[in-house]
Formats: structure tokens, sequence, C-alpha cells
């Protein structure tokens, strides 16, 4: 495992296996709005986007709830799909699914629900990293995307 100093500032490039297939995955840590004029470590890590065949967008739920004035999960999705859009028009057409993280948190269902209901027809994969919840599916998820490259288009929410 990369030490935290080493995940935030460099992009991880790994093999995953789903069941007999393996899947290159690249783990784009903080990509931040701005980052496809470079801002932050944008290109650095956005040229690893390129090559995928195809996306999973992780967004957190916890930053919606319980009285904290983060990102609403749905303006994270949007924010992401535009950086991908500013950086290489096109780049995010490729099929997609979306992650979301802390759903063991109290509160946690309540915005998911609501995240469900702003995409509708989008295949959404709930989790927990901590606790390695999600994680056979999310990669069931992603077999499916490579073998078929079959999604639905994100659209900006």
């Amino acid at each position: 495992m990369a030490s935290p100093k080493s995940f935030i500032f460099r992009p991880s490039l790994q093999e995953i296996k789903a069941c007999s297939a393996a899947v290159r995955v690249a783990n784009i840590p903080g990509l931040i709005r701005g980052a496809h004029g470079n801002r932050g470590l944008g290109h650095a890590f956005l040229c690893h986007i390129e090559p995928m065949k195809v996306l999973a967008y992780v967004v957190n739920l916890a930053a919606a709830f319980g009285g904290r004035k983060g990102i609403q999960p749905w303006k994270q999705q949007t924010d992401l799909i535009l950086e991908l859009e500013f950086y290489c028009g096109g780049l995010s057409n490729r099929p997609s699914l979306v992650v979301v993280n802390k759903i063991d948190e109290a509160g946690a269902e309540q915005v998911y629900e609501k995240l469900k209901r702003r995409v509708p027809g989008v295949r959404i994969f709930p989790g927990c990293a901590v606790l390695e919840e999600g994680i056979p599916e999310l990669k069931g998820g992603l077999r499916m995307l490579v073998n078929s490259g079959k999604s639905h288009k994100l659209n900006r929410l």
C-alpha cells in the first residue's frame, strides 16, 4: 500500500482481478476544479485517464450531510465531468458508472437516495472503502463495462 504522501501526489495505476479477467485501473485522487487548466496536479493526473476504456466516478456522500458544508455528490459528479471535458472533449463519453463512498455514515442513505433520483438509469455502486463494503459488486460492474462497453452517458447534473 502506498504511503499517504505518495498516494496524494501520484496516481495509482494497478490491475485488479474481477473473476477471471484483469482490469487496469487508474486511481486519480483529489481531482479539483481547474485541473483541466493544470491547477493543482491537474495534467499530471488527467493524462492517466486518457488511456482508460471505462470510468468510475467516485463521489463522497459524507460531504453532504450532518450540517457539513461540503459539496453535494451530484455537484461533485458535475465537476468531475466538466474537468474531463475541458481537458479533452469527449473523454466523459466513455462507458462509466458512479461509486458512492462512505455509505456507512449516519445520514448517508438519505443523500444516496437523493443522488439516485438525480441520475436515473445510471449504475451507482454504494460502498465503504474502510470496511471494504461493496467491492465485489463494483468489480462486477467494472467487468461488465469493460466487456460490453455499454453505459448511460453521465450528464452534468
